[in-house]
């Protein structure tokens, strides 16, 4: 990400898991995510801000809820607006569903780009990976972006570059 973001770039930081955290503002220096994504595992809320309301929630990954609410949090950004979603596509406990999630990018105009990793079990994806490959697989179909394997260090890296180029080389057409 540090390769890729120019200095006109803005970025934040938003973090899901059973609840959506905005870790880091478009006006907070780039420079800056990668302490703040550590702080926030480490269990440091101060400055975060919950994005979704509180309510009690069975299971631990928020995937769709995570992205409703981080097209929510670009709306009124100037310049294109994307999400580089690092996630195995698994959702255990969001209060929004797929389709909403998609219309809310589209809504938001939001590109979702998903690097997607999987726990193989025995060298293998199980019926849950493959859900979250297809699901992950649809968001960024629907929304315009590209789909990721982060499988190794050399993939995320390439994908940066891709997702880059992307963002820098494409216009938007609208009647």
């Amino acid at each position: 990400l540090k390769a890729v973001l120019k200095p006109q770039d803005k970025a934040t930081l938003i973090c899901f898991g059973a609840n959506v955290w905005q870790v880091s503002f478009p006006d907070d220096p780039a420079s800056e995510l990668h302490e703040r994504l550590k702080d926030f595992q480490k269990g440091e809320r101060r400055g975060a801000k919950r994005l979704n309301p509180s309510e009690y929630r069975d299971g631990a990954s928020s995937v769709y809820d995570g992205l409703f609410y981080a097209a929510k949090a670009l709306e009124g950004l100037s310049g294109r607006r994307a999400i580089i979603l690092f996630s195995d596509g698994e959702d255990t406990s969001s209060a929004h569903h797929l389709l909403e999630t998609i219309e809310a990018c589209q809504e938001h105009a939001v590109t979702v780009f998903a690097l997607r990793y999987s726990e193989l079990r025995k060298g293998e994806l199980t019926a849950r990976n493959k859900y979250g490959k297809s699901m992950l697989a649809r968001l960024a179909l629907e929304t315009g972006g590209l789909d990721y394997d982060a499988s190794d260090e050399d993939l995320v890296r390439k994908a940066f570059v891709q997702i880059g180029a992307t963002l820098r080389s494409s216009y938007d057409l609208a009647y």
